[in-house]
Formats: structure tokens, C-alpha cells, sequence
């Protein structure tokens, strides 16, 4: 449990990004980007510096992943 943590710690360290966090969605137009919640982080390393972060879209139903470098701090 503790090692999961660890883990967890390190990934937002990497990513700039905590759960719970408030984000808007990059790849949507400027004028009307989504915001969304950060719920977490997959632990599986896709590139040197991206990572795999699980979302929750204000007004949807369900949430989805997307890449760090896809969302932004508000």
C-alpha cells in the first residue's frame, strides 16, 4: 500500500498535476475548452515525459483518459 503511494507521489511530482485538480482539456478549441477533474494517474509509462491520466469532463457521465501534455492548469 505504502509502495502505491510512492507511486502516486512521484507521478504528479512528474506530470504537474494533483488529484483532484481542476484542468482544461488542450485538444478542443480555445474558446471552448472542457474542464475537467484530475482522478488519477495510470502507473504505465507511455513516453519519456508523458503520462497517462484519468479525467472526469464536467457534465459527462463517465470518466476517460487522456495524456499530460493534452490538459492544462486553469
Amino acid at each position: 500500500m505504502q509502495n502505491i503511494c510512492l507511486i502516486r507521489i512521484e507521478m504528479m511530482k512528474t506530470t504537474g498535476f494533483e488529484i483532484g485538480e481542476i484542468v482544461e482539456m488542450k485538444h478542443s478549441d480555445r474558446r471552448h475548452r472542457h474542464k475537467a477533474v484530475v482522478l488519477g494517474f495510470e502507473s504505465n509509462k507511455l513516453f519519456d515525459s508523458v503520462q497517462c491520466v484519468k479525467v472526469m469532463i464536467i457534465g459527462r457521465d463517465t470518466p476517460t483518459f487522456t495524456l499530460s501534455d493534452r490538459i492544462v492548469k486553469l
